[in-house]
């Protein structure tokens, strides 16, 4: 496993992005004016310490990083940082357990993420193609029928069970917000509104759809994902891809941005292998794992994806002063 350095106050310097649109509410962003209200107010009790925010290491244990941005793409004031030691971009200090819980249900985040309403934003994922790419990816590699038990982890309203249920197997979706539960229950899905940590049958499958980057403690996570995974079963992460620093992908909902080198090697290192990995957009990449115990070197490890991720971020910058020269 990973090993953690003595816990301490983290440090954040250097600001590898310099331009005020990355640092300043609206500096140059413009938004709806009933979203604007909503993050003002929002920035507001942030600056006024109504909203517990907790410092924590990297996962790799260091506690030592660059800034890159002091807000996301919707102006919320949000530090996004890279770890000094393994190049991982991530949100830091980020939200308590509490506040996020307490955002995920939040009107702000209905807002901001799903157009003011859970329930439309629900029904217009309720078809059986929209998990299907889970499905396709999975059979592949397991006989999924009636024996099978699946559970996925921040299911919201459980569209993506649908081909699961199709074809009888035995599904669970577990998620924060009260509201996505109560609609996928509405109509017969098998939902709770709890955590993993509460689980203790186990399963065949075990997915993470597009949520793993706002897991606040992603390797304790998958510590209780071994134990719930049954030893032949098969974990399904999809992922965004940050092969690329894009400010457009920075969102104070997310806390971790994983390439697909990172994401192989923490997970790795919690006794797992990967066993494919692909694309299906130039958004998301997916990965599949089993139980296996084949970590990385974590020193060469290290070195390599700093090396990208600085490279990322002077790519990056050179494309916006490019942008600034030809807008002037």
């Amino acid at each position: 496993m990973l090993k953690r350095e003595k816990k301490d106050m983290i440090t954040v310097d250097k600001k590898l992005i310099e331009h005020n649109e990355f640092h300043i509410p609206f500096y140059k962003q413009r938004r709806e004016k009933n979203s604007c209200m909503l993050v003002e107010k929002f920035n507001s009790n942030i600056k006024d310490g109504l909203i517990e925010f907790e410092d924590a290491d990297c996962l790799c244990g260091h506690n030592q990083f660059y800034l890159l941005t002091s807000v996301d793409k919707h102006s919320v004031l949000h530090k996004t940082v890279m770890c000094q030691r393994c190049g991982l971009l991530q949100t830091n200090p980020h939200y308590s357990h509490d506040a996020l819980r307490d955002f995920l249900e939040s009107n702000i985040y209905k807002n901001l993420y799903y157009g003011g309403s859970y329930e439309n934003y629900a029904y217009e994922k309720y078809n059986i193609f929209t998990g299907m790419y889970i499905y396709e990816d999975l059979k592949k590699f397991i006989n999924i029928n009636q024996d099978t038990k699946v559970l996925e982890i921040g299911s919201a309203a459980g569209w993506n069970l649908l081909p699961f249920i199709d074809k009888k197997a035995k599904v669970l979706g577990i998620d924060y917000n009260n509201r996505f539960v109560e609609i996928g229950k509405s109509i017969g899905i098998n939902l709770e509104h709890k955590t993993v940590y509460e689980l203790e049958e186990k399963f065949d499958i075990i997915i993470i759809n597009k949520m793993f980057s706002i897991i606040l403690e992603p390797l304790n996570v998958l510590k209780k994902v071994k134990e719930l995974l049954n030893p032949n079963g098969l974990l399904y992460l999809n992922v965004l891809s940050n092969e690329r620093f894009d400010f457009n992908r920075i969102h104070n909902i997310r806390l971790y941005y994983f390439t697909i080198h990172s994401l192989n090697y923490f997970v790795s290192h919690c006794e797992f292998v990967r066993i494919r990995y692909g694309r299906h957009n130039k958004d998301y990449s997916f990965h599949i794992f089993k139980h296996g115990n084949k970590p990385q070197a974590s020193d060469k490890f290290f070195r390599q994806n700093l090396r990208r991720s600085m490279r990322s971020i002077r790519y990056f910058n050179l494309k916006y002063k490019l942008k600034l020269f030809f807008d002037s």
